[in-house]
């Protein structure tokens, strides 16, 4: 495989989880290279390469010609190398220079000696061949919870940025797909014409509590298994799941026999999120926030000696 071949993968393998930055590539080519020498001298005397690990600052000079830069900042590891960790490309290990060995998977405190390196898995994945590199990749990308969170934060991000499309499909096809696995949704208000909708007939089936006079949630998932319903809202047009409108919702669903799991106020950006709450603060208690441009969390609003409430 070329050295092209393996710059491409690694693009793609970091813009399909959201982490793509020319710094986290460079890091990733300069921990693969088998031929350089270590940055060690003890160990480069012994045969090791740049490969068997390189700390922080040795890295950063490794790199920094690449990208067109006399240095970089030694805080720079905490968006370089941790992303980096946090999805299992990179580990860490520890360098004793005496006995010319290294310790994987041990961080010595405080130690010069810490370095990473690249993970025998994510090599393994690059060095596949053509005709197995997505299979491979996909598996990979599937089999650890925390690329799992990258790929929904990625995703969810993406489809945040088209503006031109409305909020309430996107959050069924991102959050209620991901958070909410065991839900169907059998209704969704997002249409001027309530009796047009295409979910009206769900009013009878679920004998939803819902008519004309009421504010209705945008969008209402039922558990397949306890019956046991969520409810989303999101701010788009409308506002927030607050206190009263919560109590409303509770209290109507609760006449027709049903039980509420969970509420979840829905924002398409930060900057939405913020704009709203920094002078109204009246989301629920005991219900969740889920912000698109994030994506791979909900939150739950939690105040004082009201833990018991979720």
């Amino acid at each position: 495989m070329t050295a092209i071949d393996r710059r491409r993968r690694i693009q793609d393998i970091l813009t399909r989880l959201g982490l793509y930055t020319a710094e986290r590539e460079e890091c990733i080519i300069a921990l693969i290279d088998d031929e350089s020498a270590s940055p060690f001298s003890a160990l480069a005397v012994a045969g090791y390469k740049f490969s068997a690990g390189a700390g922080t600052q040795q890295i950063f000079r490794a790199i920094a010609p690449q990208l067109g830069k006399t240095s970089i900042d030694r805080e720079a590891r905490d968006t370089i190398m941790l992303p980096l960790r946090e999805v299992g490309i990179l580990g860490i290990a520890y360098v004793n220079t005496k006995e010319c060995t290294i310790t994987y998977n041990y961080w010595h405190p405080k130690s010069p000696n810490n370095v990473y390196f690249v993970i025998d898995e994510f090599r393994s994945l690059l060095r596949s061949s053509e005709d197995t590199f997505f299979a491979k990749f996909e598996t990979w990308i599937q089999s650890e919870q925390m690329r799992l969170l990258r790929l929904a934060s990625s995703e969810a991000a993406a489809a945040a940025s088209h503006l031109e499309e409305r909020l309430v499909p996107l959050t069924v096809n991102t959050y209620c797909a991901d958070f909410l696995p065991t839900y169907e949704v059998v209704f969704i208000d997002d249409t001027d014409t309530r009796s047009d909708s295409e979910w009206s007939r769900n009013i009878d089936i679920y004998n939803l509590p819902l008519d004309l006079s009421s504010r209705w949630p945008d969008i209402i998932l039922r558990d397949q298994k306890t019956s046991c319903y969520w409810i989303v809202d999101c701010v788009e047009s409308d506002g927030e799941i607050d206190a009263i409108r919560k109590d409303e919702i509770q209290r109507a669903f609760e006449a027709r026999g049903h039980q509420i799991t969970g509420y979840t106020t829905v924002y398409r950006t930060i900057s939405r999120f913020a704009q709203r709450q920094r002078g109204r603060d009246n989301i629920a208690p005991g219900t969740f926030v889920w912000i698109m441009e994030l994506g791979a969390a909900h939150w739950p609003k939690i105040v004082p000696h009201e833990e018991k409430a979720l």
